[in-house]
């Protein structure tokens, strides 16, 4: 009888610590995913937007910049939602991230989270650079 109810209480145990975990953790952790990518993926492509700055005609938004940032927010598990590249060569992107939660999605209320992120194009590219295009 008392080996049922260990087993019946660390059976509680565990379900509530799963529950915790996709009720807390999941969208935290989602919510810093996107947080630490949107970076990444503004800067991948003002560094191909570098390069590329001198090839196409003015205020045009390079396709291979959104390739390139593509890449880099599949690469960090997140989506591109937005991006463009205003007249000063400043790359603005919008990322997205959803949390994977079960209790979540049974309650019909998805987490999702979107991070905003500039960036600069740079000054100049590393001159010991083996790279030809500077995305990953």
């Amino acid at each position: 009888m008392r080996t049922i109810r260990v087993f019946g209480v660390s059976l509680v145990v565990i379900i509530a610590g799963l529950a915790l975990w996709d009720l807390l953790l999941a969208p935290t952790l989602a919510k810093r995913q996107a947080e630490n990518a949107a970076p990444g993926v503004a800067y991948a492509a003002a560094r191909l937007e570098f390069v590329e700055l001198n090839t196409r005609p003015n205020g045009a938004v390079s396709a291979a910049a959104r390739a390139c940032a593509q890449r880099q927010a599949d690469a960090d598990n997140v989506t591109l939602t937005v991006f463009t590249i205003d007249k000063n060569q400043f790359v603005h992107v919008t990322v997205n991230r959803k949390a994977k939660t079960l209790v979540w999605q049974l309650l019909n209320r998805p987490k999702s989270y979107n991070r905003d992120a500039v960036a600069a194009p740079p000054t100049s590219l590393p001159k010991n650079s083996e790279e030809t295009v500077p995305c990953p």
